[in-house]
């Protein structure tokens, strides 16, 4: 009877997640918001003394660390298709949060791609993960999701000003006429 006990305890400790490196991964991520720029260090510092591909629930927790620190210090950020692999385990193993979380940064690397279709499509997506009515909801997260998805527009709305007026400038386009007419004219333009 003790040795069917003893298998049983060495197989539940065996299956949990008591790696060390994820909960120093969740103390960084715990000073992420305070302090990126050590956050940052930290994950650079675990990349070079740990071996972190060993284990991909702590390479995939590692990788969405890093996109999130170089997103908030304004660094270059992975590219979508290394990143859509954090989001596809994340899709499969993770919590809501995280799912939020990993479909906010790949929309932030469209963002900066200059993809605003697929960056908003990210951003919608993360949103649907997120329960307002869950105490463990991350309104902080959200109001950053809705926060990105509003620059996004502005800067398409922003960009079509500057178009027509670069266009009017040229002479392409006649200046006082609607943006109906002003957009008609060009898809004729746009086929010809």
């Amino acid at each position: 009877m003790r040795y069917i006990l003893f298998l049983i305890l060495i197989f539940a400790v065996s299956c949990s997640d008591n790696n060390p490196l994820l909960s120093r991964l969740d103390h960084i991520d715990s000073i992420m918001d305070a302090n990126p720029q050590a956050a940052y260090d930290s994950l650079c510092t675990i990349k070079k003394t740990q071996n972190i591909a060993s284990a991909k629930k702590v390479n995939m927790k590692w990788r969405l660390l890093m996109a999130t620190a170089q997103n908030k210090l304004y660094m270059q950020m992975p590219n979508d298709s290394a990143f859509s692999e954090v989001v596809a385990y994340y899709d499969r193993n993770g919590s809501d949060n995280e799912k939020m979380q990993s479909r906010y940064l790949l929309g932030c690397i469209y963002r900066d791609m200059n993809d605003a279709p697929k960056a908003i499509e990210c951003y919608k997506k993360a949103i649907t993960y997120v329960d307002t009515l869950d105490s463990r909801c991350n309104y902080t997260a959200l109001s950053r999701i809705y926060g990105q998805m509003s620059d996004v527009y502005s800067l398409q709305y922003i960009n079509k000003e500057l178009r027509l007026k670069i266009l009017e400038l040229k002479g392409i386009i006649e200046s006082g006429t609607s943006w109906e007419q002003n957009s008609i004219k060009l898809e004729k333009e746009s086929s010809d």
